[in-house]
């Protein structure tokens, strides 16, 4: 198998990742439906991957899109669109959505170490066209400098957020273009196929959408 290489320690680093995104959104928001659905979208999402879907790299559009991150982006969408649920739009705390960026240094210090296993390409790292790095270590210090007492400083917390959505998506596209599949453009030598596999494609099918989740929540609480 093609993660057989792989050390447990990438896979404890990855899971402990993977809880406290989820975690960090259960605190900013304290629902318990988000918690429930969550757990039901890693077992689907777990479950496709094992059946070896995501391995079909020949079929269009890409199974990993077709089934993972479509979905996620359609709910996403929902989620933030429809009248009913600006209340659990409005419960979350922006302080807390702001300190869960921190998560994106453990992600791409796994993305680094899958690199080093040669199951990920050099794109995706911090070594090649992914500067998200830059939002994992600058969260707590936007943190700090955006909250002080009762005051938010919010032309600031808006444009980091925008900044950091911005260096999401230009690793999202870029990992798209490196992972085998019709649409595959970059990296031929050392694709993307860790994320075609357990528990790794949870990387862009659960921890990226709630990342870029947070972005979005946050954009619209601010402007509001």
């Amino acid at each position: 198998m093609i993660l057989e290489q792989i050390p447990f320690l990438i896979f404890a680093l990855f899971g402990a990742t993977l809880i406290a995104s989820i975690s960090m959104i259960y605190f900013a928001s304290r629902s318990k439906i988000f918690l429930i659905s969550a757990s039901v979208w890693i077992i689907i999402q777990s479950t496709i991957t094992l059946l070896g879907i995501y391995q079909q790299t020949e079929l269009m559009p890409p199974r990993i899109m077709l089934y993972g991150i479509f979905p996620a982006i359609l709910i996403i969408a929902f989620s933030l669109l429809l009248k009913q649920n600006q209340e659990f739009i409005n419960s979350f705390n922006l302080k807390t959505l702001t300190y869960l960026h921190i998560i994106r240094l453990p992600v791409e210090i796994c993305l680094a170490l899958l690199y080093h296993y040669e199951t990920m390409s050099i794109y995706v790292t911090y070594d090649g066209t992914n500067f998200d790095i830059i939002s994992g270590i600058s969260a707590p210090i936007i943190a700090l400098i955006c909250f002080k007492k009762d005051r938010v400083q919010k032309k600031t917390l808006l444009i980091w957020n925008i900044i950091c959505m911005l260096l999401l998506i230009n690793v999202v596209v870029t990992a798209i273009l490196s992972t085998p599949s019709p649409l595959q453009q970059l990296a031929f030598d050392q694709p993307n196929t860790a994320i075609l596999y357990f528990p790794f494609s949870l990387l862009p099918t659960m921890i990226v959408p709630i990342v870029l989740f947070a972005h979005l929540v946050a954009i619209k609480k601010i402007t509001k």
